[in-house]
């Protein structure tokens, strides 16, 4: 649980070049402090499944069996079209991590943990998110990360310190 606590503490300071370890890292490019956690996550993923602790049943549901199918026809798309997997190399991240949500997210009490640190992430950093649109002149989370997906995390977890209080 702590990897998945990590990894929701540093996301949205993906872009800050304190967090940039290397230009490439076993074929990654731009490879960060969260794609290093992620990668640790995995492992220790995949270490419980193979250890038999935990049980995924990725596609035991309808939606989880169209998302696979989408995901495959999107990948045969790009491969098809000849741009290789580099197109679809966020889903592909975002589908890996939602392998490590599924290992560490197994109780209830869980899910209270990750959901009341994201609020407590975004808490923590819109003031720091307002700083920066001041600095750079854009628009909210220019300076963290696009401000596009801040924007996605506002709406979505910002409700979630009412729902707890």
């Amino acid at each position: 649980m702590w990897i998945l606590l990590a990894m929701i503490a540093v996301m949205p300071f993906e872009e800050n070049p304190y967090l940039h370890l290397a230009d490439s890292f076993l074929g990654i490019p731009e490879f960060t402090v969260i794609k290093l956690l992620g990668l640790i996550g995995l492992g220790w993923a995949l270490m419980k499944v193979a250890g038999g602790e935990i049980q995924l049943n990725v596609f035991g549901s309808a939606q989880a069996k169209a998302f696979g199918l989408f995901l495959g026809t999107v990948t045969f798309a790009a491969l098809v079209k000849g741009a290789g997997l580099l197109p679809v190399s966020r889903l592909l991240g975002i589908t890996l991590s939602l392998l490590v949500i599924l290992a560490a997210v197994r109780t209830e009490k869980d899910l209270w943990r990750a959901l009341a640190a994201a609020a407590l992430i975004m808490i923590v950093v819109f003031p720091y998110a307002y700083r920066q649109m001041i600095r750079f002149g854009g628009r909210l989370g220019v300076g963290l990360y696009d401000p596009n997906y801040f924007a996605l995390a506002l709406v979505l977890v910002l409700p979630l310190p009412w729902i707890f209080a």
